[in-house]
């Protein structure tokens, strides 16, 4: 492969599986890749059962360390003992490591629709769920990610990277905001708040939904 690429490992606490990845890809993808990785829920800590077996590999832990999804690069990888059919991004390079040892299966995907399994979102909804989720109390990635699948009774799920990908454009827009805050659990967390300018958006493309919906029915329910 020509070129040379960044890569984000992405996970929920970022405190083993993907920062071995990220230290793997960093020593086996050189000089082509350089690797970091990152988390929705960040523990702040690496766990030491993953920096003994990086250690073991005889790969270097110096700058290995638990931090935020908030960084993010050209590629994006989902971090599983199964690797997703889906991914949000237009290039997908899939990683997936076993309990037992670690292997790479490696597939790069192009023109990926957004949604996960078990159902796919319809196109361009993903924005509006999330306001309307931030329209009940302000929440951190992975709180929306549950609201939604619970609210869904579980219809939707969605990846970090999807999320991760949703939030950068709502926050752009400013359509939401965001600020570190502590979690019930102790840990550093990055909190979304929809602002005044969202929730006019909310509004507007609720009732062009409502509009939209009832046509369908009325088109499917026609004899």
């Amino acid at each position: 492969m020509q070129g040379r690429y960044n890569v984000l490992f992405l996970c929920t606490g970022n405190s083993a599986r993907s920062i071995m990845a990220e230290a793997i890809m960093n020593h086996k993808g050189r000089p082509n890749f350089t690797a970091y990785s990152a988390g929705s829920q960040a523990t702040g800590k690496v766990r030491p059962e993953a920096i003994k077996l990086v250690q073991k590999a005889g790969l270097p832990t110096d700058n290995l360390r638990s931090k935020d999804w908030d960084e993010f690069f050209s590629f994006a990888m989902s971090i599983g003992t199964e690797a997703p059919a889906r991914s949000p991004f237009g290039s997908l390079l899939l990683l997936t490591i076993s309990r037992r040892d670690v292997f790479f299966l490696l597939n790069l995907r192009g023109n990926a629709s957004m949604a996960d399994k078990p159902s796919d979102l319809v196109q361009g909804t993903l924005d509006m769920l999330i306001l309307k989720t931030l329209a009940l109390e302000p929440m951190h990635g992975y709180g929306i990610a549950v609201r939604l699948e619970q609210m869904s009774k579980g219809v939707f799920r969605l990846n970090a990277g999807s999320l991760f990908v949703a939030f950068q454009r709502l926050e752009r827009a400013g359509l939401i905001s965001s600020e570190w805050k502590a979690t019930e659990n102790s840990r550093r967390a990055k909190y979304y708040v929809l602002t005044d300018q969202g929730r006019k958006r909310l509004n507007s493309e609720t009732r062009e939904w409502g509009r939209q919906v009832a046509a369908i029915a009325r088109i499917l329910e026609a004899s």
